[in-house]
């Protein structure tokens, strides 16, 4: 049978977490309402089968994508990627399989929803990588953490000492000199770009009604 994945969440996921505050929109059971962070799990569709993605997104870098740089697929015991198979035979296991590895990340996901949680989570956490590299930096930013400036300075010049860079690569880096520009203006003016980005990326992504005071 060829499911509909979304769906199959709300029938199927969802009602075990609803009372926690979930819900399901465009393949992903997310904690609502949205605010600074979309976190929740991505049901990533491969032919018959599927992945189950656990991830957290900063809302105020400015992207169009759900991207999965903080989080990744769930594993088995032998760290390998789990692929729930969707066909008949096995759409019962999966399900049961599916709701089990969400409970054991719940608390993860309901404890990360909050920037502040999330920043010291992942900071622990760092990864030599341009794209998290700056949007750690752009989250210290944020924060008004008090060394987001060398934060975002010590990603700048990672990139621009990158070689042989990619097209996405100068973008990254003329959105970090943008953000360090309005920093040099005023604490105020960089806050307000960092909202104007995730008020972007909030209506991209098509989540503008879970968005933090136009819960449902």
């Amino acid at each position: 049978m060829n499911y509909n994945i979304n769906r199959y969440i709300k029938k199927e996921i969802l009602p075990h977490f609803k009372e926690h505050g979930f819900l399901v929109h465009r393949s992903i059971l997310f904690k609502a309402p949205i605010r600074d962070i979309l976190a929740g799990f991505c049901f990533d569709r491969s032919d018959d089968a599927m992945y189950l993605v656990v991830f957290f997104q900063p809302l105020f870098i400015g992207i169009d994508y759900i991207s999965y740089l903080f989080g990744g697929r769930v594993k088995n015991a032998n760290r390998s990627e789990i692929k729930f198979k969707l066909d008949d035979a096995h759409i019962d296991s999966s399900t049961q399989e599916i709701i089990a590895h969400i409970k054991a990340n719940i608390d993860l996901v309901l404890g990360l929803e909050n920037t502040i949680s999330f920043y010291r989570f992942f900071s622990e956490r760092q990864k030599k990588d341009p794209h998290y590299l700056f949007r750690m930096a752009a989250t210290s930013c944020y924060l008004s953490e008090p060394d987001c400036d060398e934060l975002l300075q010590d990603a700048i010049d990672y990139i621009e000492n990158s070689t042989d860079k990619r097209p996405w690569e100068f973008e990254l880096l003329k959105t970090a000199k943008v953000l360090q520009d309005s920093s040099r203006t005023s604490a105020i003016d960089r806050i307000k770009l960092l909202q104007t980005w995730r008020m972007y990326t909030i209506e991209k992504l098509g989540f503008s009604k879970f968005s933090s005071g136009n819960a449902v």
